[in-house]
């Protein structure tokens, strides 16, 4: 019962940051009024008139109503690519009314309406759908005060925003339910059949969207939110370990249907945050963030048969910078790997020559010292100023360490390296930690400070570029070498280091 509640939680997370201006709801499903008095239901009916005088057939106009609150700032239409929006047009309000027009129809995608200080209200355009409409609304109750008029997909759109904040209410409500009827059978079946018919009502609203407006960008938005009920397990409760393999059946299933309601082939998604938010998701709750378990999960998604281009590369890149800004350092293999075997021999596929550059300079970086290379040599200096060369350390196993004592996360780093150095120092373990700037006291008052009685260097006159040579793109980075000085892993994480120490574990660049 837990897991099925924790499935329709990913539904929600996923509908909640898609949808942007969401506001609290007095009275979740009312489809509201354009005003609660006649003299606004007035105003907004002949504020309406103005989108069709001033539009033309082919063209698009939005006419724009707030109730409840003045706005006299610029309001600007956005226009989503991916979770990114950019601002395609400006408008003054005036008496709490907009109208954005032009002559060219929309494109398909994701839109919405900026306000200042209030959040974003999000419509959709569809191939053939109107695109002369009114949108009113009450700014600070969103979505219950939402109204689309003229533009009956968005309307849907509407409604089902009303709809799922329902449903995360009544999640809540079976949640808090589920916490109090611990160890109570009679409690937990009853709570299962009311989340199996919440489950069914979801899934028949997703199914009536599906039928009234097939083809359409709403159809395409609710049901890649949307995930089909899970089939019961054939797993007897009385099983030992029941619980557990429940937990890994709902996470299976769930991981291998994740993207069955996602058509790659329609480039319309790149044009919402839908695929974006989804690969989030993926990665980050429900794949292993082992770098070959990611690597496994990447091929069938940026491989298969009949992507749209648009969609390849919006997804490439999106994965490419989630684990290029990962903190750790290992994923750092995913980032070249999804460079090697998807961008850079795809470079076809991508519009923005500017990121084919920086992937293709930040790999070539990255081919530097790879595993079972001999390691670039160094000639730095110690705090007394003798030179040092790597090559020179005489050691079964050397950790070269590249740091600064004012960098926050070289800190814990540190510790743990000195407490495995106190540890396999006697067992031919030496630590080669270079500085990496030119500040010689804040250095050694480190050095002095933590006692380190390792061997400390630096590059006083930056002649050695020895952040060019060893790409140091992040600080700390870790390298272990052999005796021989050769590279047996590079990117290592200080969690790791123990086991790269003792000789159980290896890694590729």
């Amino acid at each position: 019962m837990r897991n099925k509640i924790l499935t329709i939680s990913l539904i929600l997370i996923l509908v909640c940051a898609l949808l942007p201006g969401q506001g609290q709801n007095p009275a979740p499903g009312q489809t509201p009024p354009a005003s609660s008095s006649a003299k606004g239901k007035a105003s907004l009916v002949s504020y309406a008139g103005v989108a069709g005088k001033t539009a033309t057939p082919s063209g698009y106009s939005i006419a724009v109503y707030f109730e409840g609150v003045t706005v006299t700032d610029s309001l600007f239409l956005l226009k989503f690519q991916g979770s990114h929006t950019t601002r395609i047009q400006g408008t003054l309000m005036k008496e709490s009314r907009a109208l954005f027009h032009g002559a060219t129809p929309l494109t398909p995608g994701m839109y919405a309406v900026e306000l200042q200080n209030l959040g974003n209200i999000a419509f959709l355009i569809s191939a053939g759908a109107p695109q002369q409409f009114t949108l009113s609304a009450q700014p600070a109750r969103l979505p219950a005060m939402l109204r689309f008029d003229g533009s009956p997909e968005n309307q849907a759109f509407a409604d089902y925003q009303r709809f799922i904040q329902k449903t995360q209410q009544d999640q809540q409500a079976l949640e808090q339910r589920l916490r109090k009827s611990q160890n109570n059978a009679d409690s937990a079946t009853a709570i299962g059949k009311a989340y199996k018919k919440l489950e069914e009502e979801r899934h028949r609203k997703v199914i009536s969207i599906q039928k009234d407006f097939p083809g359409s960008m709403v159809a395409m938005f609710t049901l890649a939110v949307h995930e089909a009920p899970i089939p019961d397990p054939a797993i007897p409760d009385t099983i030992p370990g029941y619980q557990e393999l429940i937990m890994d059946y709902y996470t299976h299933y769930t991981r291998r249907h994740f993207f069955d309601v996602i058509s790659f082939s329609d480039p319309r998604i790149t044009h919402t945050p839908l695929l974006e938010q989804k690969l989030d998701y993926y990665f980050k709750r429900l794949v292993s963030p082992h770098p070959d378990s990611v690597i496994a999960h990447i091929g069938p998604i940026l491989g298969q048969k009949g992507i749209h281009d648009e969609v390849f590369s919006q997804a490439a890149t999106y994965l490419y910078e989630l684990y290029r800004l990962s903190n750790l350092p290992e994923h750092r293999q995913v980032c070249n790997h999804i460079a090697e075997k998807h961008i850079l021999p795809h470079r076809n596929r991508f519009s923005d020559p500017v990121f084919l550059a920086k992937v293709a300079d930040r790999t070539a970086r990255a081919r530097l010292n790879p595993v079972g290379s001999v390691a670039t040599d160094l000639r730095l200096q110690t705090p007394d100023g003798k030179e040092t060369r790597l090559s020179e350390v005489v050691s079964p196993l050397t950790i070269l360490y590249f740091y600064n004592p004012g960098c926050s996360a070289c800190q814990p780093i540190t510790d743990r390296i000195i407490r495995n150095y106190k540890l396999y120092k006697s067992r031919g373990m030496e630590v080669f930690a270079v500085y990496l700037e030119h500040d010689k006291k804040v250095w050694t008052d480190y050095i002095a400070s933590k006692k380190l009685d390792w061997i400390n260097v630096y590059d006083p006159t930056g002649q050695e570029m020895v952040e060019e040579k060893y790409d140091i793109y992040a600080m700390p980075m870790i390298y272990v070498l052999d005796r021989d000085k050769r590279v047996i892993a590079r990117d290592v994480s200080a969690e790791r280091l123990s086991n790269f120490i003792l000789g159980r574990e290896s890694t590729t660049p």
